[in-house]
């Protein structure tokens, strides 16, 4: 009982942090969700350079643009703010996610199996099965890159980007001057606990929808190596790869925005 009003608290916390780029009426509907250190933030460049008719939903997971406590911001917590924000619009439903953020889209599954969602978009992603943590397949160089500008506080269930320089090397480091301004302002500390907390996946749902990956070449936090042994597991419909680093919708906007776009229209 004491998990799920976690839950629900949390899904109503965060009731009001969609931004939305038409009104909810649309018949196609893509839902953007952020990675580790960003926000719905991260995605205005993807959206901009989407077309209107698409109606594109960027959601903030709680933890990072709010006064959420960090220890409660579960994976299970995660998801239900995803369901609860799916679940407002009617219409095909895919959802693209960034980097952890596979493992909150492969949550939802098993608490909202939304008949309406058809596809799953991973970004650079992670993507564990049942039984498993987010980040059970990466490497341990994809696990130094990562810590070269962060910071782990244990006390306070925080990881805190302790270099600005260590962080830009890994995760964009083919930004440009004002790419790398907009990452300064941008990106935020990270609550641990989503990362720790194991998966339950309905498998049955999982295996039914459509499955795409976008592999970034260049990605240091999620190796390339890495990301090919993840989508292996996936029974892909489709594949699409960018030449960038961990940040395509950063450094890699409209590229990233064309490839969504074809997905959209199959």
């Amino acid at each position: 009982m004491r998990k799920f009003l976690i839950t629900l608290a949390c899904a109503t916390l965060m009731s009001s942090t969609i931004q939305a780029k038409t009104d909810n009426n649309s018949v196609s509907n893509m839902f953007l969700v952020h990675g580790a250190h960003f926000t719905a933030e991260s995605w205005k460049e993807v959206q901009n350079n989407l077309p209107e008719e698409l109606n594109t939903i960027a959601v903030n997971l709680p933890g990072r643009s709010d006064h959420f406590v960090t220890k409660k911001v579960s994976l299970q917590a995660s998801a239900a703010v995803l369901c609860s924000e799916i679940s407002k619009v009617e219409g095909d439903k895919s959802v693209v996610a960034h980097s952890q953020a596979g493992a909150v889209i492969n949550a939802i599954l098993a608490i909202c199996p939304d008949p309406d969602l058809k596809k799953l978009i991973y970004v650079t992603a992670v993507s564990p099965l049942s039984g498993e943590t987010a980040f059970e397949l990466l490497s341990e160089k994809d696990g130094e890159n990562y810590f070269k500008g962060v910071n782990y506080n244990k006390p306070i269930s925080l990881l805190e980007i302790s270099s600005p320089e260590g962080f830009l090397e890994s995760f964009a480091p083919q930004a440009n001057a004002e790419q790398r301004v907009w990452l300064s302002k941008h990106a935020v500390s990270e609550p641990s606990t989503l990362g720790s907390n194991p998966l339950i996946l309905n498998q049955a749902k999982f295996k039914s929808l459509k499955k795409y990956y976008i592999f970034a070449n260049q990605d240091k936090v999620i190796s390339l190596p890495s990301q090919q042994k993840i989508a292996a597991r996936m029974d892909l419909t489709e594949s699409y790869s960018i030449d960038s680093g961990h940040l395509p919708m950063l450094t890699h906007p409209k590229k990233l925005a064309s490839i969504l776009e074809k997905i959209s229209a199959k």
